[in-house]
């Protein structure tokens, strides 16, 4: 993997909006489940900010070494769970493509909000959703010529296929169970989990279409089919 700064900057400038980058400006903030780290790598370098990122996987080797050799210093990396951090350590935090991935995403709010600071903002998205076209998450298996199949086929017979197709050394029967897990989170339970929080204000909430389907949007009983990823920017109540 190569990291590519202004790769990861255009990407998180596209889910939370160029309002983004000032926000965080002599922040420290904190991407939870940070994966390879490319997102940490690209907030400090865009802006003058302290860059952290915690995750339970070591997939992050790379953007350390990155870091290392471009003499990036505003960063830091924690591998392992997040109890562990100092709570309202944090300016921001944010979760890019992990909400759906989350086994009890009840509690990695939670842990959120107590590691971000009070009146501090917390950034999540997440797509595709899985009521979307490909909210299987199983481009590596299914065609995209098959949307919404998932919503269709019994959730064994797909998980059966896909580890079949993979040659996995067992029979898999819950979406669950795939690389990185799948909790089959739609908009309506993001929203109802996110909004609900005590200690949150949701500012803004916007869905992203599938390309060219943004006419659908304005029907609230389309969202879910067409709605590709949705983006909460919310405040922690002080």
């Amino acid at each position: 993997m190569v990291i590519e700064p202004r790769s990861y900057q255009a990407t998180l400038s596209a889910a939370f909006g160029t309002a983004f980058w000032p926000l965080i400006r002599g922040k420290r903030v904190l991407d939870f489940g940070c994966g390879e780290g490319g997102f940490v790598i690209g907030m400090a370098t865009k802006v003058a900010c302290y860059a952290e990122g915690v995750d339970i996987q070591d997939q992050f080797q790379v953007a350390k070494r990155y870091a290392a050799m471009a003499g990036i210093t505003n960063v830091q990396f924690h591998l392992g769970r997040s109890e562990g951090l100092e709570g309202a350590g944090y300016d921001v935090v944010i979760s890019h493509d992990s909400f759906e991935h989350f086994e009890e995403p009840e509690m990695v709010l939670d842990e959120m909000v107590r590691l971000v600071k009070p009146g501090g903002h917390v950034f999540i998205k997440f797509g595709p959703a899985w009521m979307s076209p490909y909210g299987r998450h199983m481009s590596g298996t299914f065609k995209k010529s098959r949307p919404w199949i998932h919503l269709f086929v019994p959730e064994r017979h797909m998980m059966r296929v896909h580890s079949v197709y993979h040659n996995d050394t067992e029979l898999y029967t819950r979406y669950a169970d795939l690389i990185g897990g799948l909790n089959k989170m739609t908009l309506k339970r993001a929203k109802g989990i996110i909004g609900s929080h005590p200690e949150l204000n949701i500012v803004t909430q916007h869905v992203m279409p599938w390309r060219g389907m943004s006419f659908f949007l304005k029907f609230p009983v389309l969202k879910e089919l067409f709605g590709a990823a949705v983006c909460f920017k919310c405040v922690k109540i002080k």
